[in-house]
This record gives structure tokens, sequence and C-alpha cells, in this order.
């Protein structure tokens, strides 16, 4: 447990912006991210694990994918397959269930798109989608058992979403949130759940 209060941690606070050492100092969208971490800190605290969950998505031609269209992506996965084969029903919804769901914050993240062979012909190239994400994951007890069994590289791309090129889900600590919402100035529109409508 930690014994050190947050808002005074240099380690957390330098997982956010390396360059400051207090709270204060931080930008209003960095103290966003902050707040996420704090969050995230609280669930590991009450007992939950942490896990880092990275996607990327093939492409479609020559479609440039939007912000929207990504989201849209892992969303249908995340609820569709993801949270079926974890939960082990359909019926995430159900109250029984939802106490256990995954607490989930996932941003959007870039990189530069790189040349992979083209799924329709074997013998053209295509661009990967330069949108990716970055999903913490606090885990509930009762599914930590569960969740191993989909942690490593590529564990989930047969069965789960043809629009999926790679997975990569790991064990992580809370500095993790600072990781994945390091583009949150350029996208600041994170995903979370569970949520109202799901």
């Amino acid at each position: 447990m930690n014994t050190k209060p947050i808002q005074n941690d240099p380690d957390y606070i330098k997982s956010i912006n390396k360059s400051v050492t207090t709270p204060r100092e931080l930008s209003t969208t960095d103290q966003m991210r902050f707040g996420l971490l704090q969050m995230m800190l609280k669930h590991q605290e009450s007992g939950r694990s942490l896990f880092l969950l990275s996607i990327t998505y093939k492409p479609y031609q020559n479609k440039i994918y939007s912000s929207q269209d990504v989201d849209q992506f892992f969303t249908r996965f995340y609820l569709r397959h993801f949270l079926p084969e974890l939960i082990q029903t359909k019926h995430y919804n159900r109250s029984k269930f939802r106490r256990i769901q995954p607490i989930t914050i996932s941003f959007i993240d870039e990189h530069k798109p790189t040349v992979i062979k083209s799924r329709t012909n074997p013998d053209l190239l295509e661009l990967s989608s330069k949108l990716h994400h970055h999903a913490v994951l606090a885990v509930h007890p009762e599914t930590l058992e569960r969740i191993q069994t989909l942690t490593g590289e590529n564990t989930m791309q047969t069965g789960f979403s043809s629009k999926i090129m790679t997975t990569d889900l790991r064990p992580c600590d809370v500095g993790a949130v600072g990781y994945a919402s390091k583009m949150f100035h350029r996208y600041p529109d994170f995903l979370i759940f569970p949520d109202k409508s799901n």
C-alpha cells in the first residue's frame, strides 16, 4: 500500500511531466492526467491489479483512420469481445458482473505508420494506422486469474476483432497512466469503462 501522499510524490508527478516536481507546476492538461493517475492508484490500493493494454489496428486500403474511427474500433473490441471473454458472459451489464469489470481508461496514441503486407493482396504493401490505443485496466481480484491467460503479445487477435493488428497486455504500475496518456494534449477525449451506457 502507498504510504506517501500522492500529491507530494515526485515519482508520480514525473510520470506525467518529467520537468516538474509539484502538482501546481502541471499544466491544466497534465493536471487532468494526474487526476486519472490518482484515480487508478486508489483502485490499486483497494485491491485491484493494474495492467497496460496496447492495441494497433489493421489498415483498410488507403483510408486514414480518424480518432473517432479508432475509438469506435476499441469500444467494439472491448465491449463485444474483451469483456465477454474476461467476465465469461455476454451479460456483463448485470450488476453481479458489473462490479467485477475492470476499471479501464483508454487513450489514443500515435506513431509513425509502418509498411506492412496487404491483407487483400500479399504482393502489395500498405501503411499501418498511425493511431492506436493504450489502456490502463484496474482488474478486480475475481478476474485476475482470467486476465493472466490473456497476458502477452498478440494473445487477442484470433476471434476477438478483425480490426486488431497487434495486442500487448502486461502488468504495470500506476505510472503507466503517464505513458498511456502522453498524447492527451492532442487527443483529450479518452474512453472510460464501465460507463453508464454499457
